[in-house]
């Protein structure tokens, strides 16, 4: 540090004053300044890392079966209120396919089939707004976008199907089959069941005739089979000839996937969940098993039935996170 005084022959007489306890606070900010510059950087560093990572682990989301989308659509000239609906329903469909678990090139060949109609999965539409702008009229809208119905449609290309069964106690079954094809069908069944001894197998024979639908059209279904059995029939074996006769007779692939699922939670839980998977767009249907109850809580066996076209992982996780959410845990 220097300092001026005069002198007494009146001149400038420069004088080394260095105060030690001032060098020392002034060596200390130098410090303290060093310090936090290499604090703050990587800091900054970490801070933007972590935005990184948070972008790349986008939380996944899984669609409800009925979505609402808000859309602002640009007109040219002034629009009809179908035009209106038919672009909204275009957007929608191109919001809705950016939920659903599938690449781009199979979102682009959804968009390209005749019979997906965006504007069929549109339950409620409404007009929010307008307003004019230099390069055309400017619509506001929002729509209820039916997710569910978009599925199935990718998933089958046939009408929603529609069953009248006659088949006694496997009745269920057989619904339950032509569920996982998502085909049609007319049909009745004839059993004749033979009850034996605890030494011979008792018989069941079950015949079944009808038609059911195949691309669209109806074919004849004739199915007959004899099952042996010591106890109760074998609905398992049951189920699986005859989705096998179907698959191989009229070449039908199944649309609708099983997964089982064992949860424990507590009991006033166990509904919450049910309902909540039962309102996700990529599920068919859900059936719970009560297994045991132990106190407070409740071990359940759900039977979880989904689209074909979404993969199971992706159920899984799914599951996973509703059923965590829900204070429970999936256990094998």
């Amino acid at each position: 540090m220097e300092t001026k005084s005069n002198g007494k022959n009146g001149g400038d007489v420069k004088i080394s004053n260095i105060n030690p306890i001032a060098k020392k606070i002034s060596f200390i900010l130098s410090i303290s300044t060093i310090n936090v510059i290499l604090l703050l950087l990587p800091y900054t560093n970490l801070r933007s890392q972590t935005e990184d990572e948070n972008i790349s682990q986008k939380k996944a989301y899984y669609p409800d079966e009925i979505e609402r989308f808000n859309v602002v659509l640009l007109f040219e000239s002034p629009p009809s209120y179908n035009e209106i609906l038919q672009k909204a329903a275009s957007v929608g469909l191109d919001k809705a396919l950016e939920l659903l678990p599938f690449n781009e090139q199979k979102k682009d060949e959804i968009k390209k089939r005749k019979k997906i109609n965006s504007s069929d999965f549109v339950k409620k539409f409404s007009i929010d707004g307008r307003s004019e702008k230099p390069e055309g009229i400017e619509i506001f809208a929002s729509l209820l976008f039916d997710m569910k119905r978009l599925i199935r449609a990718i998933s089958n290309e046939e009408p929603e199907p529609k069953y009248t069964i006659d088949c006694y106690y496997i009745e269920p079954i057989i619904k339950s089959v032509l569920e996982e094809f998502q085909s049609s069908a007319n049909i009745k069944c004839e059993l004749n069941e033979e009850k034996a001894d605890f030494v011979q197998p008792s018989r069941l024979e079950i015949k079944i005739k009808g038609e059911i639908s195949n691309k669209g059209k109806m074919e004849k279904l004739d199915f007959s089979k004899t099952f042996l059995f010591f106890s109760n029939p074998p609905y398992d074996e049951i189920k699986e000839e005859i989705q096998n006769y179907i698959s191989s007779k009229f070449g039908k692939t199944k649309k609708i996937e099983e997964q089982k699922i064992l949860v424990i939670v507590k009991k006033d839980k166990l509904n919450e969940i049910i309902s909540s998977l039962r309102k996700k767009a990529f599920i068919y249907s859900v059936i719970p098993f009560y297994v045991l109850r132990d106190g407070e809580k409740i071990k359940s066996e759900i039977v979880i039935r989904y689209f074909s076209d979404i993969p199971q992982e992706t159920i899984l996780s799914m599951t996973k996170d509703i059923v965590s959410k829900s204070e429970g845990e999936i256990t094998e």
